[in-house]
């Protein structure tokens, strides 16, 4: 069976590679993924991550890190298939 995830890709840069992970080869640049998947048949993955987007967390967790970041984050968005049977990371079907 197939199942539908959503994952969210915030790229962004940062003056302070110490604030948060940083790419090896350009320290002033970063990026998030979260990763969403479908919770029940009746909420997708892109909804589960709306309503996460709205939730109070999210907006303190959002204005922190914008204030860590240089210029305004770039969002995103990706809809992504996964087939269930993964072992040891790799897809097996």
């Amino acid at each position: 069976p197939f199942q539908m995830r959503f994952a969210q890709r915030i790229s962004l840069r940062c003056a302070d590679p110490d604030a948060l992970l940083a790419e090896r080869d350009d320290p002033s640049s970063s990026i998030i993924l979260a990763d969403f998947a479908e919770v029940d048949g009746d909420v997708t993955a892109a909804d589960a991550a709306e309503s996460n987007n709205q939730g109070e967390a999210t907006e303190r967790w959002s204005t922190k890190l914008r204030e860590l970041v240089d210029g305004e984050p770039e969002w995103i968005h990706h809809d992504e298939l996964y087939r269930i049977g993964i072992i040891d990371n790799l897809q097996t079907r």
